[in-house]
């Protein structure tokens, strides 16, 4: 049996998330929205998100067949933005980071 979420489930189960881990959340984030594996999401720099294009450049896979460029809604631009702000922070914004 396969369960499926409504999309108001979705977002209260993502606001929760958000809540109680924020590392939570934006994996989360990037796994409902854009499809993204784990391994994929582990391997994301700055310099792969085009801010300007909404996109996220994937090129996390063993051939070519695998690469993709999802495009990104305005929950995960936000979410990749406080990440992105917190990074310059602590003097993590570089683009190959």
């Amino acid at each position: 049996m396969i369960l499926t979420l409504r999309p108001s489930s979705v977002t209260i189960f993502l606001l929760l998330m958000r809540l109680v881990s924020q590392w939570s959340y934006i994996v989360l984030t990037l796994d409902f929205f854009c499809g993204m594996r784990a391994c994929e999401i582990k391997a994301v720099q700055w310099k792969h998100i085009s801010w300007e294009q909404r996109k996220l450049s994937i090129r996390r896979s063993k051939t070519p067949a695998g690469w993709r460029d999802p495009s990104l809604n305005d929950t995960c631009l936000e979410a990749l933005r406080e990440l992105h702000g917190r990074a310059s922070a602590l003097g993590f914004a570089d683009p190959d980071h």
